[in-house]
């Protein structure tokens, strides 16, 4: 009975280990973010010294559309080690132009990473996105358009 007993139990966990699940940290949380939408902007637009460089193409397009529950990402120009980056986000509530509307979130990094809230803005908020790039020869500046879309 032992030995038939420890033969089913190799069995069971040789069959256990060919149909394993992987249930590592790294797994589980790429399932999570995988729940979420991400919009992505763009790769890193040319470089500030490139001779290709225009400020206007920072941020590549005048405006885009991102849905409810998702985060728009996007990389600035890349810049030397003294390089600054400015993001800011202005909300612009209906009826209100740019420069009527609020400063809702704003971050120095190179990669700007912005998730609307969900209990604050709905489907139709429009947002105004601006990129201030600091180095030792000035500051390049650029804007966009962000509108949340329909929700499907």
């Amino acid at each position: 009975m032992n030995k038939k007993h420890n033969l089913y139990l190799f069995i069971l966990l040789f069959a256990m280990s060919l149909t394993s699940c992987d249930l590592s940290y790294e797994k589980m949380l790429e399932e999570y973010n995988d729940c979420f939408g991400f919009a992505e902007g763009t790769e890193s637009v040319n470089g500030l010294d490139d001779e290709s460089f225009k400020e206007s193409l920072m941020i590549p397009l005048e405006a885009y559309n991102i849905e409810f529950n998702t985060v728009f990402s996007i990389c600035a120009p890349e810049g030397g080690s003294e390089t600054v980056y400015n993001w800011t986000v202005l909300y612009c509530p209906k009826g209100k132009t740019k420069d009527e509307s609020k400063q809702v979130y704003s971050t120095r990094e190179k990669v700007l990473k912005f998730k609307p809230s969900d209990s604050v803005y709905v489907e139709g908020s429009i947002f105004y996105l601006q990129l201030a790039v600091s180095t030792e020869r000035g500051t390049s500046n650029d804007s966009a358009w962000l509108m949340i879309g329909k929700v499907e």
